[in-house]
């Protein structure tokens, strides 16, 4: 999922050129947006009598997973072999819904199938029996679609579920023991764990750190110059760039939260909020600083909205979904706390 930032110029004259397109944040774990794009858009669009710019692309969305899957994997057997879904319970009615859609769209292409949340599979490290992942009724988990974020994965601490049997080895991470079973071979993690680097908001400082000591070839570069905004490791050096408002963004920050928008050190906008963000979470996390970028507003009826469009990629980079959040003008940041999902219609031509 890739959140973009449109010139505001260009979205009020509807021409626009690709440098007019910034590319804020990249996310390979959100369940919730099949809802959105896939379901409610279409739903709503509908209604109104609009025609839906994703109607039918989530069926071209699971024909690439279908052919990432076979080809990524040459143990894979399409309608065969279980694909589990799944994604930790937060009773997010709009997640269950996606991987509802999700599950169905890949049934209807032969695909078998299979939804459990990650709390109901079983670790096994009993070295009398076969390790691995496995379902509560026993049955091995070669082909896992995922969508539970690294960092809370890493993060989780592991138990031990057989009393004090000798049987089992000490505790541990969940994460050491997906890792290790990703480089045995005994599971097949969709996406891949190497994929997920990119919805950590360092990744474009990374960018950005390469295009300046001259690390990518000019084509790359020139990608990168127009559609990353500048972001760094350090305010110092966002500074030393010439950038005078900033965003701070916690690396692993979620739905907007725990942002600040400085402007020549000074602050002007900070969504910390003890009831939203976990502990502390967002203060004390490392940041990077992003170059500030304009977004469109859209005016109706009495309410001006600022709006920021997200893509949705299928496993083989094409864009197969288009969904939009908004907040009121004078809030100037969408978060989970005041952000609106938009649905997306065209006019009908007729």
């Amino acid at each position: 999922r890739l959140d973009i930032a449109v010139n505001p110029q260009a979205f009020a004259s509807d021409r626009y050129r690709p440098s007019d397109f910034k590319i804020l944040e990249s996310n390979s774990s959100t369940p919730g947006f099949w809802a959105e794009t896939f379901v409610f858009n279409e739903l709503i669009a509908n209604h109104f009598g609009y025609h839906c710019p994703n109607h039918k692309l989530a069926a071209t969305h699971t024909k690439d997973l279908v052919e990432y899957l076979t080809t990524s994997f040459s143990s894979y057997s399409h309608g065969r072999d279980t694909v589990y879904f799944s994604f930790p319970y937060a009773g997010n009615h709009e997640d269950i819904l996606s991987f509802d859609a999700r599950v169905g769209h890949f049934e209807g292409l032969g695909g078998k199938a299979r939804f459990l949340y990650t709390e109901e599979f079983v670790l096994e490290t009993d070295i009398a029996i076969d390790s691995g992942l496995k379902t509560f009724d026993g049955d091995p988990v070669r082909y896992l679609f995922l969508h539970y974020p690294n960092e809370w994965l890493i993060q989780d601490a592991g138990e031990i579920s057989g009393d004090t049997s000798l049987h089992f080895l000490p505790p541990s991470r969940p994460w050491d023991y997906i890792e290790q079973l990703v480089l045995d071979g005994k599971l097949h993690r969709i996406p891949p764990i190497t994929s997920e680097i990119i919805q950590n908001k360092a990744f474009f400082a990374f960018l950005w750190e390469g295009v300046h000591q001259q690390r990518f070839d000019q084509e790359t570069e020139q990608v990168i110059r127009s559609l990353v905004p500048q972001t760094y490791c350090t305010y110092d050096e966002a500074q030393s760039q010439g950038l005078h408002q900033v965003w701070e963004k916690p690396i692993y920050g979620r739905e907007g939260a725990g942002i600040i928008l400085w402007e020549n050190r000074q602050e002007l906008i900070n969504t910390y909020d003890p009831e939203f963000d976990d502990n502390d979470w967002y203060q004390n996390m490392l940041a990077v600083f992003q170059q500030n970028c304009d977004l469109p507003i859209y005016t109706f009826a009495d309410e001006r909205v600022l709006l920021m469009f997200t893509v949705y990629l299928s496993p083989k980079g094409r864009a197969t979904g288009i969904g939009c959040r908004a907040v009121p003008a004078s809030k100037r940041v969408i978060d989970a706390q005041q952000g609106l999902w938009f649905p997306v219609g065209l006019a009908n031509s007729n």
